[in-house]
C-alpha cells in the first residue's frame, strides 16, 4: 500500500509528540460512520424531498459564513489545540442531533453543529501542522506530511464509511450515528494534550479588530493570495463537497443496493485519497494545477452519462483525486505565502468565500440542476467549478512565472 511506503513522514509523525496527536484528531475526526448513509437516511427514513435535502449545503455554508472567521480568530489568538478540541465536540453533537431528529428542522439544527465542527476544524489543523513542522526545522516536508494525514483522514473515512454501509443491515440508522461519540471523546483527550508551537505563541496577543484588519489587508494587497484562497474555496468546499455529499444518491439512481451505497462511495473516495501518496514527488510543478483541474472536469462530466457502476466509481476516482491534489499543491504554495499570525485566519477565509458564493451563485444552479436533470445534476454543477479553477490556476501560474522571471 502506498500509504505505507511514506515510511519517512511516519517516521516523523510518531517522533514528534504535536503530530502524533494531529494523527490521532485526524483519524478521529474522520470516523463518521453515518456519512455513507446520510442521504438514505434523509431520503428513506426522514422522507425529505431532494429540495430539502439540497438545501443542507446551504444550511452548512451559511452557518460556514457566519462562524468561519470568529472561529478561525479564535484559533489564532487562544489556543489551535483546544479550537481543534471544540470542533471534535461540535462533531459529537451533530451525530447525536441527528441520529435522533424526526423532521427536517431537527436536521437543521445537526447540520448546523456540523458546519460549526467544519468552522473550527478549517485552517486550524493544516496551521497547527506547518507551524510544528517550521519549530523543528522541516517547513519544506509540508506537502509530503500534510498529504500523509490526508491519507489517514482518507483510510478513516473508508473504514468508517464501509463499515456504516454493513451495519445498516443489521442496524438502525440512528444508532449508527450515535456510534461516533466514543471516538470523538478520543480525539479530545489526544488534541488537547498538544502544546502550541512558540511562534503561534508570539502571535497571540494580537488586538482582534486589528488581527482583522491586518489580515483583510495582507490579502487584499496580494493579488496571487486571494486567487489562490479563491481556488482552495472552490474545490474543497463546493467542487468536492458537491462529489462526496451526492454520490450516494448517483449510486441508489444506477440501481446500487441500499447497503452497498456507503461501502462502494468509501471505496471510491478512499482510492483516490491513497493513490494521492505516490503522487507527491511526482507533481510539485505549479502547472499540475490547472491540468489536474482540467482533468477533474473531463471525469466528473463523463460521470453524469454513465450508467455502470464500475464506470461511474472510476469517473469519481479520477475526478476526487485530481481535484485533491490540485488543492494539495494550491494550499502548499500558500502556506510559504503567510505568516503564522494569519495563517489559521487565511485558511478559513477560503470557507468564508466559499459560503459567500454557495449562498449567491452556487446554491441556486445546484437545485435547479437537480430538480431539471435528476439527482446527479450536482455533477455538472461541480465541472463547471472545475473550469472555474482551471481559469484562475492558470492566472496564477503565469503571475508567479513572470514574478520570477523579473
Amino acid at each position: 500500500m502506498k500509504l505505507l511506503k511514506q515510511h519517512k513522514e511516519i517516521s516523523l509523525i510518531l517522533s514528534d509528540p504535536r503530530l502524533r496527536a494531529i494523527a490521532i484528531y485526524t483519524l478521529c475526526s474522520s470516523f463518521v460512520l453515518w456519512y455513507g448513509i446520510e442521504k438514505i437516511f434523509l431520503k428513506n427514513t426522514l422522507n425529505l424531498t431532494i429540495t430539502q435535502i439540497a438545501s443542507f449545503p446551504l444550511i452548512y455554508m451559511i452557518t460556514g459564513l457566519i462562524l468561519e472567521f470568529p472561529s478561525s480568530v479564535l484559533s489564532d489568538r487562544w489556543s489551535r489545540s483546544k479550537t481543534l478540541a471544540l470542533s471534535l465536540i461540535f462533531l459529537a453533537l451533530s451525530s447525536i442531533v441527528g441520529g435522533l431528529s424526526r423532521t427536517y428542522l431537527n436536521y437543521v439544527i445537526a447540520a448546523v453543529l456540523w458546519s460549526s465542527a467544519s468552522s473550527f476544524n478549517s485552517g486550524t489543523s493544516d496551521a497547527l501542522i506547518y507551524d510544528s513542522l517550521f519549530e523543528a526545522g522541516n517547513k519544506l516536508k509540508y506537502l509530503k506530511v500534510n498529504i500523509f494525514l490526508k491519507r489517514l483522514f482518507g483510510c478513516s473515512i473508508f473504514i468508517s464509511t464501509f463499515a456504516g454501509g454493513l451495519m445498516l443491515e443489521y442496524f438502525s440508522p440512528r444508532l449508527i450515528y450515535l456510534l461516533i461519540v466514543p471516538t470523538c471523546v478520543v480525539g479530545v483527550l489526544a488534541i488537547l494534550r498538544v502544546d502550541e508551537p512558540s511562534r503561534h505563541k508570539l502571535n497571540q496577543e494580537a488586538n482582534v479588530y486589528g488581527h482583522i484588519s491586518k489580515t483583510f489587508k495582507y490579502i487584499v494587497e496580494r493579488k496571487i493570495v486571494l486567487a489562490r484562497i479563491l481556488v482552495a474555496a472552490l474545490i474543497i468546499h463546493i467542487a468536492v463537497s458537491y462529489l462526496y455529499e451526492f454520490m450516494p444518491l448517483s449510486f441508489l439512481a444506477i440501481g446500487t443496493k441500499e447497503n452497498l451505497v456507503g461501502p462502494l462511495a468509501s471505496v471510491t473516495g478512499v482510492l483516490s485519497y491513497i493513490t494521492l501518496a505516490g503522487l507527491a514527488d511526482r507533481f510539485k510543478s505549479k502547472k499540475w494545477q490547472a491540468i489536474l483541474s482540467l482533468t477533474a472536469v473531463i471525469s466528473v462530466t463523463l460521470a453524469f452519462y454513465v450508467t455502470s457502476i464500475p464506470l461511474f466509481m472510476l469517473m469519481l476516482f479520477v475526478a476526487i483525486m485530481s481535484y485533491q491534489y490540485a488543492t494539495d499543491i494550491n494550499n502548499a504554495n500558500m502556506q510559504h505565502l503567510i505568516s503564522s499570525g494569519e495563517r489559521a485566519s487565511i485558511g478559513s477565509i477560503a470557507r468564508l468565500a466559499a459560503a459567500a458564493l454557495t449562498l449567491i451563485i452556487f446554491y441556486p444552479l445546484l437545485n435547479l440542476s437537480m430538480n431539471k436533470l435528476g439527482d446527479s445534476g450536482y455533477l455538472l454543477v461541480s465541472a463547471f467549478v472545475g473550469l472555474i479553477v482551471m481559469a484562475l490556476s492558470l492566472y496564477i501560474y503565469t503571475k508567479e512565472r513572470h514574478s520570477h522571471a523579473s
